[in-house]
């Protein structure tokens, strides 16, 4: 897949749980950026090419990432992520790292769905907070049917236990 340049100041990068707002310098190899309505993988660090910045980066898509279905012994403690993920129409994301979150890559800044928590933990927040993703459900139902991605706001952020 070959990388092609894209230009701004300003980026949203995905940091940890979140997408920020942050100047190009400070982008860097490995950062998911959205740009020109995609995500893409920064491949390089930016440039700077008769005064603009030069962003070499290849976009992000569900497919170039390992899927794993929901069902089976992988999924038979994870029954309340997979209803959240039902009601946002989105995917789990797994970081190599035990954490996991649910979010939409591909979708970027608006479809972030939950915090970035180890799989046991994200399943207990889930079970606790499945009313706030049903209720979302039933508040877009039609639009989700019709496979669209609607924003959450990230409730977790604002309530300390959560």
């Amino acid at each position: 897949m070959s990388s092609g340049p894209l230009y701004d100041n300003a980026i949203e990068r995905f940091d940890f749980d979140r997408w920020e707002t942050v100047s190009a310098a400070e982008l860097k190899p490995g950062d998911w950026i959205f740009v020109n309505n995609a995500t893409h993988l920064l491949r390089d660090f930016p440039t700077v090419k008769d005064g603009k910045i030069v962003l070499k980066a290849v976009p992000v898509s569900e497919d170039q990432r390992p899927i794993r279905l929901m069902v089976g012994e992988y999924a038979s403690d994870l029954n309340h992520v997979a209803m959240a993920m039902d009601y946002t129409n989105s995917a789990l994301n797994e970081f190599g790292d035990g954490t996991a979150m649910i979010m939409d890559v591909e979708a970027g800044p608006a479809a972030v769905f939950s915090p970035r928590l180890e799989v046991s933990e994200l399943e207990a927040f889930c079970k606790k907070n499945i009313s706030r993703y049903e209720a979302h459900f039933n508040a877009n139902e039609h639009a989700l049917d019709q496979g669209e991605i609607i924003g959450m706001e990230p409730f977790w952020r604002n309530v300390s236990d959560s």
